[in-house]
């Protein structure tokens, strides 16, 4: 069962398939922005999960900083 937010408003994380369509970059891609530190992420043991709210946080900031 996939779980969502009791707001109904979406899925509560996104796993490393989701998030890196959503910010469209390939999945090597995002494992190695996680590897460098460079997004957010939720580790759970071996599985690593995107908040989608952070995620969002996180690119406004990045589009912040190119903007400068």
């Amino acid at each position: 069962m996939e779980q969502t937010r009791e707001d109904g408003s979406g899925k509560l994380t996104w796993d490393r398939t989701e998030c890196a369509k959503r910010i469209g970059v390939s999945v090597r891609t995002l494992d190695r922005m996680v590897a460098e530190g460079r997004i957010p992420v939720l580790k759970v043991r071996a599985k690593k999960l995107f908040l989608p709210d952070s995620i969002r946080e996180w690119m406004h900031s990045q589009e912040n900083k190119e903007g400068k």
